[in-house]
């Protein structure tokens, strides 16, 4: 599943640095190393697999010590809104 970021949510990159701040909330969101990783990953990639794939190769760690995090972090974000699932049917179509 891809995602897009919510247009309320404004995301920022300073020196390394990523912050989130929801404009509906005026919660400031800030992602060490790994969340960061997962957060761009999640923006740019098609599949979950794709994204824990992708991460964990970046992190040099195996996909299963990483999916517990990778997923609840995922999760969390859709849960709060700050990302919106984006359904593709080109798989349906190939």
């Amino acid at each position: 599943m891809s995602y897009q970021l919510n247009p309320e949510v404004k995301w920022s990159k300073v020196l390394g640095d990523h912050s989130l701040l929801d404009k509906r909330t005026g919660q400031y969101f800030t992602f060490n190393h790994t969340g960061a990783m997962i957060f761009t990953s999640l923006l740019s990639s098609k599949t979950d697999y794709e994204e824990m794939e992708r991460t964990a190769k970046a992190l040099q760690i195996t996909i299963d010590k990483l999916e517990n995090s990778f997923v609840s972090f995922r999760d969390q974000l859709i849960e709060q809104e700050i990302f919106m699932p984006i359904s593709s049917n080109r798989g349906a179509q190939e």
